[in-house]
C-alpha cells in the first residue's frame, strides 16, 4: 500500500458546525468539500456560507494538504486565508475553515 493510500486509509474528519460535530472518514486520496450533493465526499448542504465546490483535501506523500476551488468565502488554514491555486499542508494540530464550518484532521 503506498503512503498516500496510508494517509487517506487512517484520516478522520471532524467537521463542526451549527448542528454539532461530525466524523467523516477518507474515502480516497481525494476528499471534495462543498454544498453540492453530486460530487463532494463531505456534503455541506445547509451552509449557505459554503460554496457548491468549496474545498479539496488531497492525500500526498503520507500527508494532506487543501486546497480552495475558487470559492466565495474563501478557505482559511488556522485564520489565513488560502491564496493562489496551490495547496498547504495541514495536520491534526491545523484547523481548516470553510464559510462557517472547522474541519480538523484525526488520524
Amino acid at each position: 500500500m503506498s503512503s498516500t493510500s496510508d494517509a487517506a486509509h487512517h484520516t478522520i474528519f471532524e467537521v463542526t458546525t451549527a448542528a454539532g460535530v461530525v466524523r467523516i472518514p477518507a474515502v480516497g486520496a481525494v476528499v471534495r468539500v462543498g454544498r453540492s450533493t453530486d460530487d463532494n465526499d463531505i456534503v455541506l448542504d445547509s451552509e449557505a456560507t459554503v460554496s457548491r465546490h468549496h474545498a479539496e483535501f488531497v492525500a500526498e506523500g503520507g500527508a494532506w494538504e487543501v486546497r480552495d476551488l475558487s470559492s466565495h468565502n474563501g478557505t482559511f488554514v488556522n485564520g489565513t486565508r488560502l491564496e493562489g491555486v496551490s495547496g498547504v499542508a495541514v495536520t491534526p494540530a491545523d484547523t481548516v475553515t470553510v464559510g462557517d464550518v472547522t474541519i480538523r484532521l484525526s488520524v
